[in-house]
């Protein structure tokens, strides 16, 4: 621009003030008499972002033919007038596109061109559908003339019944990509016609326009738009969302964005978006009130301001929204935001408790901000004001814990003075607050020091506490306590709950109260239930006995009954309690899970641990459970393990040969899968587990109950140990089984030589020897056959694959095996570049002693060169067509 102008400068002009018009005159005209047809043709080429410049077919996808028709000029004749513009370098050019440049001249003129031409004319020949890319381009170069009523009132035309962009339901993709472009620059049409689109909707299809979430929060950043847009956005998210899947985390994240102080994108005063949060809050849809805190915690954040989202949309940039200028309002923005969490906080309603947690959770990030200090003190003790508050506590003890240090004496004594007022007053408050609250055992319980403790005393500290406590809580406060102890997931609950089943005067009357409590919530792993019982039997061995008599009795109870012995340990009583159990089908084998945990089967003797196996191993599902347990005994009993080495080769053979394949595995199965393999398929047994364990696999497979890739972690702990059963099994000894094996064995590998990289050289070429005409130049397939030697772009063959082609009868095809693994699955870059070195490869076998073998490697580098021209060549069409856009 500043070229091109300073070309049009004439004599005596240095001073001249020259108006914007004057200036664009000069830009366009450059010395030039007025053209009105050239001027017209502008007007059209500046329509779109980019146009095909060459073809003049006047076909109806011809774009110069349709742009042309907005101003009744033909193909030929805007190709001349483009070629005119470019010589006025207002036309930029790559490869066969064209774009009229800079913006400053092609968004003047765009806007004209909308004054001047029918909309109806533009509709009919750049959104007709003859040429979607034009359609594409046409709603980018209108998404660039955001100040323009002409073009606003264009993308409210594209948005009435009939239109383009009318049926946002069934919007398509490049309907949809449009939409994105020419959002901003009529907001308010786009949510008008958003709301109208969800009227009357049935719930069930709401989920439809999730994909405009991101389009309406980027709306949001208008003020006059913000209350219509996150009412949008909590409709679509409390309706047609199925659960799961990450998706509701994604949208509450997009929508608490906008309530931050930094980076929300939206200009919304903060009584606004207070507006919309607390009826949120107030609501009785769970889901709606989960929307509204995260919009207060978003409000209360002061430290991790991330930029989760942009600030553009359709490719047009916005500001980051409201950020405040001064101290001053960064602290009356907190001001209001505490005082409106302490509102809902005290207002003694079902949300005050997560209103209560969310000011706790950022009480430390808000006491960093300059003169809130105060505020918080009194926020803080008028909550606390009407019952006791363990959160509360926890906020300030975790603030003075780590942050006190280097604080003003004047702010350590007032976080101090804040803390005594928020500790617990009662014996219940006192376990709500020290056993019941997350991370105590990080920052204990009394002391200022910032970090200076060990994290082994203080968490002595907290479980000594913890103990204390329930020595001293009597029947009543525990039943008071219950429902908030048996969902607690907190490290101190243990010592709490062993120290009550040591201490308490009658524990039947506690155990009745466990069970007459309602389990929902109640933490699966059952940590007070199992301690409390664990206390009991350590000083009333009979009567721990008698509870878990009656839970392996009970139906209510069969599902605890596993891990309530496991607390107390298995003796002699507890075998005979879990074979009952197995046997009479009291308890669902799942829950023999609980036989994992660290060391609580190694005092069973070697036989008595086989055999619980055995009777796990006989239900639906129990052979993994079982082979888990194993794999835990063979990991961590150490020296003394009570089974022998003959005693775990019996069980370990038994578990595999009786594998089921119907599910995919998870890392932990094949990691302990691959740990029993290693100790226990040994010898012939192992040898003949392995075949069975093979034959079994093969037939869910022919059966269609799991697919060779579930399976992967099976196949490998089994060639790991025995390599020659599995391919025997597997491939069997004809050219049918083979290529079944072989095809089991590939689809197992995320790579497909990885399977075989893993079983030894000599062992591999013992079991090809057996059938070396067709085993050999299936097994070159599939082993690594080169590897980098020095840099990327030098390879060498792997001893495997040299002692292939020596090895094998047919050494040709051992070498055309080799050779298909030559060409790159997935290279950066070119992938002509990639496919070169492999061609020096075969360098090595030109000059072979064997004449065919050295004429078959010729013919073949040959043949990989010709190839490596053909994919140059089809990336040199693939480069140019990407060179040339604008888009």
């Amino acid at each position: 621009m500043a070229l091109a102008l300073a070309g049009t400068i004439l004599p005596g002009e240095f001073n001249t003030i020259l108006s914007d018009q004057t200036l664009f005159k000069r830009l366009f005209h450059q010395r030039q008499r007025h053209n009105e047809t050239l001027y017209r043709a502008a007007l059209a080429l500046s329509l779109v972002y980019s146009y095909q410049g060459q073809d003049v077919s006047g076909v109806d996808n011809c774009e110069l033919t349709r742009i042309g028709a907005l101003v009744d000029q033909p193909a030929s004749d805007m190709y001349d007038a483009s070629a005119v513009l470019a010589a006025r370098e207002l036309v930029q050019s790559r490869g066969v596109m064209r774009a009229l440049l800079p913006h400053a001249i092609a968004n003047r003129l765009a806007v004209e061109a909308l004054q001047r031409l029918p909309f109806a004319v533009i509709k009919q020949n750049l959104l007709s559908g003859l040429s979607p890319r034009l359609s594409k381009s046409l709603s980018r170069r209108i998404g660039f003339l955001r100040h323009s009523a002409e073009a606003r009132e264009f993308v409210s035309s594209l948005l009435r019944d009939g239109e383009r962009l009318a049926s946002l339901s069934e919007l398509d993709d490049l309907g949809f990509e449009m939409l994105n472009n020419v959002a901003l620059v009529a907001p308010i049409a786009v949510i008008s016609a958003v709301e109208k689109a969800l009227e009357g909707v049935d719930e069930n299809k709401i989920g439809k326009f999730r994909r405009y979430l991101w389009m309406i929060r980027a709306l949001a950043w208008s003020r006059d738009l913000f209350k219509r847009c996150t009412a949008l956005m909590t409709k679509i998210e409390l309706a047609g969302i199925p659960k799961g899947g990450g998706f509701q985390e994604q949208v509450e994240s997009m929508f608490s964005s906008l309530f931050a102080l930094y980076l929300s994108g939206t200009h919304a005063p903060l009584a606004d978006r207070l507006e919309v949060v607390e009826p949120l809050i107030r609501s009785d849809n769970a889901r709606a009130r989960e929307l509204g805190i995260s919009g207060l915690a978003a409000a209360l954040e002061a430290t991790d301001f991330i930029p989760t989202y942009g600030f553009d949309l359709g490719g047009q940039s916005q500001d980051r929204g409201y950020e405040p200028k001064t101290p001053g309002e960064i602290a009356a923005w907190y001001e209001r935001v505490v005082a409106f969490a302490v509102d809902l906080a005290i207002s003694n309603e079902s949300f005050a408790a997560e209103a209560k947690e969310t000011l706790a959770s950022k009480f430390r990030g808000i006491w960093r901000v300059p003169q809130l200090q105060t505020v918080l003190s009194d926020a803080f003790t008028q909550v606390a004001r009407s019952e006791q508050w363990p959160g509360g506590w926890a906020a300030v003890r975790e603030t003075i814990f780590f942050d006190s240090k280097g604080m003003p004496p004047r702010l350590q004594k007032q976080l101090a003075s804040l803390e005594r007022k928020l500790r617990p007053k009662s014996l219940v408050d006192e376990v709500r607050t020290y056993v019941l609250q997350r991370n105590v055992t990080l920052v204990g319980i009394r002391g200022v020091d910032d970090g200076i403790d060990s994290i082994t005393r203080i968490t002595k500290q907290v479980n000594d506490e913890a103990e204390r406590l329930g020595q001293s809580v009597d029947e009543t406060e525990l039943k008071t306590l219950l429902p908030q102890l048996l969902k607690s997931q907190t490290d101190q609950v243990w010592s709490f709950g062993v120290s009550v089943g040591r201490r308490c005067a009658n524990p039947n009357k506690i155990w009745e109260a466990i069970l007459a409590t309602p389990r929902s919530g109640m933490n699966s792993n059952l940590p007070f239930i199992r301690s409390f019982v664990l206390g009991v039997s350590q000083v009333n061995l009979a009567l721990a006995s008698s509870i878990l008599d009656q839970a392996l009795e009970s139906k209510e109870l069969s599902d605890w009954f596993v891990a309530l012995q496991t607390a107390v340990g298995i003796d002699a009583a507890g075998i005979r309690r879990l074979v009952s159990a197995l046997d009479k089908g009291l308890v669902a084998v799942h829950n023999f899970y609980s036989l994992m945990s660290g060391g609580v089967t190694h005092k069973i003797p070697g036989d008595e641990f086989n055999e619980l196996l055995r009777k796990i191993a006989r239900h639906r599902g129990g052979v993994d459970i079982a082979i888990d347990i194993l794999s835990m005994r063979i990991s961590f009993a150490g020296p003394e393990n009570p089974s022998s080495i003959e005693q775990l080769v019996s069980i370990g053979c038994q578990l595999f040969s009786k594998l089921e394949f119907e599910e995919k595995r998870n890392v932990g199965e094949d990691y302990r899968l691959t740990i029993v393999a290693r100790k226990c398929l040994l010898g012939p047994r192992g040898a003949e587990a392995t075949r069975l364990a093979c034959r079994r696999l093969k037939q869910a497979i022919k059966d269609g109950k799991t697919y060779p890739f579930y399976q992967e972690s099976v196949l490998a702990a089994l060639l790991n140990v025995q390599p020659d059963s599995v391919l025997q099994e597997l491939c069997g000894d004809n050219d049918s089984d083979l290529k079944l094996g072989f095809g089991i064995l590939d689809a197992a590998g995320n790579a497909r030589h990885m399977v075989f990289d893993r079983i030894p050289r000599l062992k591999l070429f013992e079991w090809c020897d057996r059938l070396p005409q067709s085993r050999y130049p299936a097994v070159a397939a599939r082993i690594t056959a080169f590897q980098s030697s020095g840099s990327p772009a030098k390879l060498d063959w792997t001893q495997m694959a040299r002692d292939s082609i020596v090895r094998a009868p047919d050494a040709i095809a051992v070498l055309r095996a080799l050779i298909g693994q030559f060409s790159p699955q997935a290279a950066w870059g070119s992938v002509a570049s990639a496919m070169e070195p492999h061609i020096e490869l075969l360098k090595e076998f030109t000059e072979h002693s064997n004449p065919t073998l050295a004429s078959f490697a010729v013919s073949e580098m040959d043949r990989l060169r010709k190839a490596v021209v053909e994919v140059r060549q089809g990336e040199r069409k693939i480069d140019v067509v990407q060179e040339e856009t604008f888009e």
